[in-house]
């Protein structure tokens, strides 16, 4: 059966001491990562900075989030709210606060209580899913900040050999040539880097950070590209359409087919094959695009360390799906269905802020090899900033654990009855 542990219980043990203040928190989540990095064993992925954070961090091997697509997944964990309950199942739904409830959100505590709190980059997914402002300014002590090349996500900025210009899937650029000079998940860091070297330091923050890689479009800068060969890109042993699978259960992606490249290759509708060697640049550009994540993350970190910060935050890392896409032929197991691959989710949480925990979490484990004790007191070091503030009742966080097949799952839940 799900055993329900609640926050609450962590006070219990006894495993950490309160420290005076409150620590800061950097809340990063990235678009469509999949498990696929060298931390979770896939280490043909070159993601140095978010390795090095897992190895003094808990890394949760057995995530998983409510749902495969951005903005119900995005509502659940900001809301701590299942989809069944904000009214939310696709990108194109209803608010959650006039549809559902006027629910508080995780971000919206932390600012009732005292802390500073900025949204960058794609942390709601925008539209009227947020109510077309991010939920600003019940969430956010100031308006979010959207990266201004984000406009150009579909403009025909991607070079072909013969130099022409089109929408392609696959798009590594020339960061020089580029609209804007830049691209959103660079103009993102450098925002949250200025908003770090401007921080007061008499008020806590939780800054939440979105990059909008790896998802599709591919566009990241060309040089990441170079680090991955293409003779070096494996296939898939298996990429072909199940005899006897209900079509609902397998997505023919009109969306990347609409990309110029891929209609290119005129490939046959709904399911395919797609041509080997396309196959093997699409697993290219998404480990490329994860490399480039991870080193704009990388220096967000080193802004954090250089401004001595590093010390009194909270960081919590992590995907906000899983994304199939690369690993076959089309989305076979794709990021909109509930399978368990597609909500696999990355999730890495790092604190020395309170007690002494990181005695017993400094040497990284996969989820199952913790002692629960150690577990707690190493998730205990975000939520005790909630459990602290005078409406301590109003959020906690849920583990849900199926002692059958070993499945974790997370949510920060806005009432113990939820």
């Amino acid at each position: 059966m799900y055993i329900t542990v609640l926050f609450s219980l962590f006070v219990a043990f006894g495993l950490f001491s309160l420290a005076s203040g409150h620590p800061n928190v950097l809340f990063v989540v990235s678009d469509d990562l999949r498990p696929a990095l060298g931390t979770y064993g896939t280490r043909s992925v070159i993601s140095p900075h978010i390795d090095s954070l897992a190895n003094r961090s808990v890394v949760f091997t057995r995530a998983y989030v409510q749902q495969a697509v951005c903005a119900p997944s995005r509502t659940s964990f900001l809301t701590g709210r299942r989809p069944d309950s904000t009214k939310l199942y696709s990108n194109r739904g209803t608010y959650w606060r006039q549809a559902a409830g006027n629910f508080s959100t995780l971000p919206q505590h932390f600012k009732e209580n005292g802390y500073f709190t900025a949204s960058i980059g794609k942390v709601f997914h925008n539209g009227n899913v947020s109510g077309h402002n991010d939920d600003y300014p019940y969430s956010w002590s100031v308006p979010p900040f959207h990266p201004p090349t984000e406009k150009f996500t579909r403009a025909k900025v991607c070079s072909n050999p013969d130099g022409s210009l089109h929408q392609n899937l696959l798009c590594p650029v020339d960061i020089s040539t580029q609209p804007g000079g830049s691209l959103p998940d660079i103009e993102s860091t450098d925002h949250v880097i200025e908003i770090l070297h401007n921080l007061s330091t008499h008020k806590p923050f939780f800054l939440a950070l979105g990059y909008h890689k790896p998802h599709i479009p591919f566009k990241f800068p060309k040089e990441y590209l170079d680090l991955y060969p293409l003779e070096e890109i494996t296939l898939p042993s298996d990429r072909h359409y199940p005899h006897g699978l209900p079509p609902v259960a397998w997505d023919p992606w009109t969306d990347v087919r609409e990309r110029e490249d891929v209609a290119a290759l005129n490939v046959s509708f709904p399911y395919g094959p797609m041509p080997d060697d396309f196959s093997r640049k699409i697993i290219q550009h998404y480990y490329a695009s994860t490399t480039y994540v991870d080193n704009e993350f990388g220096r967000v970190l080193k802004a954090l360390s250089d401004k001595g910060l590093d010390n009194n935050t909270v960081i919590v890392f992590f995907g906000d799906h899983d994304n199939a896409e690369p690993y076959h032929q089309w989305r076979q197991e794709t990021k909109q269905t509930a399978r368990p691959k597609e909500t696999h989710s990355v999730l890495l949480l790092w604190s020395c802020v309170y007690g002494n925990w990181h005695s017993c979490c400094a040497r990284r484990k996969p989820f199952g090899q913790y002692q629960f004790p150690c577990l707690s007191a190493c998730l205990s070091s975000l939520f005790v900033c909630l459990f602290r503030m005078k409406q301590n009742s109003a959020f906690s966080l849920r583990f849900l654990w199926h002692s059958q097949s070993k499945v974790f799952l997370w949510s920060t839940v806005a009432t113990t009855t939820q």
